[in-house]
């Protein structure tokens, strides 16, 4: 009987804890997405613009086959740590066949500074920090706007360090920007060696690079490397 008792105040803490980081997710007809989180600190504001990946069969990131995954499932990743850090989160659900175009990128940049603004005037905090994060495909199509824009604070790019074609002219906008690395090394699309030549490159144009690898973990990443990421972010306060 108390066996069950304990059991049962476990699970009742462990139920509570969950809720109380389980923010709200507003989806708009369009396939965009806000998270609000639960507690809001109206003297800064911190946005995390979320880049989600896609699946195929091939062995490279320029990828010719597509199966898209969604907002949500990247979500998923990062939504129990950034609610307890409270981050809003910004997302769409994206066709990646149809974007990678100097006019589209200009186009989806605007829908997410659409985003920022209409938080930014809902709460008008004194600080407002935004950054740009994704898995995979995802990681790379972040390192790719925060090299193309000026809107974000930093980059966190999670098994996706990849220059893509279209953002390989925008290599010399990295000075001075800010670029986070998680990395599997058991990774077999993106291996080590590709990461320590992307960071060489950002480093060489005058950014900020931290690079994290996790020698047991291959493709996808755990929730503690998720976790890691934030931390070390709010630690260096960019």
């Amino acid at each position: 009987m108390k066996t069950f008792k304990l059991i049962l105040i476990l699970f009742t803490i462990f139920v509570f804890s969950t809720l109380s980081y389980s923010y709200e997710k507003i989806e708009n007809p369009d396939k965009s997405y806000i998270c609000i989180p639960n507690e809001i600190d109206e003297n800064e504001i911190k946005i995390l613009v979320l880049f989600h990946g896609y699946v195929d069969n091939t062995n490279n990131l320029n990828y010719k086959k597509y199966n898209d995954m969604n907002f949500e499932k990247e979500e998923s990743n990062w939504k129990f740590k950034v609610n307890k850090e409270n981050f809003f989160v910004v997302g769409f659900d994206l066709d990646y066949k149809s974007i990678c175009s100097e006019t589209a990128d200009d186009i989806l940049h605007n829908r997410i500074k659409k985003k920022i603004d209409e938080i930014h005037l809902e709460y008008k905090p004194l600080v407002l920090k935004v950054y740009v994060g994704g898995t995979q495909y995802g990681g790379a199509m972040a390192l790719y706007f925060n090299l193309k824009y000026d809107t974000f604070d930093a980059c966190l790019c999670m098994n996706g360090a990849e220059i893509l074609p279209v953002a390989k002219k925008y290599i010399h906008n990295a000075k001075n920007k800010n670029f986070y690395f998680y990395h599997g090394a058991k990774n077999k699309f993106i291996s080590i060696s590709k990461l320590n030549t992307v960071a060489k490159k950002l480093k060489k144009e005058g950014a900020y690079v931290y690079a994290k690898t996790y020698p047991d973990i291959s493709h996808s990443l755990t929730s503690t490397v998720y976790s890691d990421a934030i931390n070390k972010l709010l630690k260096d306060k960019k």
